[in-house]
């Protein structure tokens, strides 16, 4: 397993989602878990090894791929899961991730650990380890953070993604398209000696990877006002062929960025949303 030195006490295990871990003396807290107990295991194994206890896990979000490792770690006794108080429902409550991409109870194709991890019985804490500093996130999800340790490492969760992720999957998944090129924005301005993200690695600078995620919305934007007016499910599915999914579980996710730039235009008066023939049409203001 590679447990990668960043500064201090503060590492990260690289993979489909990072994990960090900030070690003082012989007990650690993890950020984040990745999407199985594979990873996690191997981190844990290690750990023990090195008899370094878990005294926690704070969870940047509630997403599969970041809380996938909270229940094999609940099963070997860790007992503190931390996470903002609407990202600690949904994971308490992990069925409520699939129902809200799905817009009802979803079917089971849905129900695989790349949409809906295994929920974890311990009740999400709401209130941070101090010496931790907590960074509010939105944008994403509805209460993503970001998390900086005391060795000034920003671990920026999925506000920002590495321009390889950018380019292979150009529709970011996002909830609130403002919030989350505002957050974008933000991360722009900080300054922390690391920055980690969870599908990126270690970074020295995010200046020219934040200006790519911005890029790729402001082209899925315009990608929208270009192709309109049009009936909504023929945009959403001409966007589709864009981006090239490959099942259906993908139409779903892909679905709630998509509605979320079609909100955002409409709330900023460029679009207006009619229903015409049963059917809703996106138009031009």
């Amino acid at each position: 397993m590679d447990l990668i030195h960043i500064s201090g006490g503060t590492y990260f295990v690289p993979g489909g989602t990072s994990i960090g871990v900030h070690i003082e003396d012989n007990e650690c807290y993890l950020i984040d878990t990745g999407i199985d107990e594979n990873q996690i295991r191997k981190v844990y194994n290690y750990l023990k090894e090195k008899g370094i206890s878990i005294a926690g896990v704070i969870n940047t979000h509630s997403h599969a791929d970041h809380t996938g490792g909270n229940k094999f770690l609940e099963k070997k006794g860790v007992n503190n899961f931390y996470a903002s108080k609407m990202e600690g429902i949904f994971i308490n409550y992990p069925i409520l991730l699939t129902s809200f991409m799905f817009g009802s109870i979803p079917p089971k194709f849905m129900m695989t650990k790349m949409l809906m991890p295994e929920a974890i019985e311990k009740t999400v804490i709401n209130e941070f380890p101090e010496k931790f500093k907590i960074l509010d996130l939105p944008g994403h999800s509805w209460g993503m953070v970001g998390i900086v340790t005391p060795d000034n490492v920003f671990f920026c969760a999925d506000s920002i993604y590495s321009e390889k992720i950018v380019e292979k999957h150009p529709l970011l998944f996002h909830i609130k398209t403002d919030y989350f090129l505002d957050t974008m924005k933000k991360i722009e301005g900080m300054s922390f000696d690391y920055f980690v993200l969870s599908h990126g690695g270690i970074n020295r600078n995010i200046s020219n990877i934040v200006e790519k995620n911005i890029w790729s919305i402001e082209k899925i934007i315009s990608f929208i006002l270009e192709n309109i007016p049009s009936k909504y499910e023929d945009l959403y599915s001409k966007l589709l062929e864009e981006i090239k999914i490959t099942s259906e579980w993908e139409y779903y996710l892909n679905r709630i960025p998509f509605n979320s730039i079609i909100t955002h235009l409409s709330s900023i008066g460029k679009i207006r949303i009619l229903l015409k023939g049963n059917n809703i049409y996106l138009d031009k203001v």
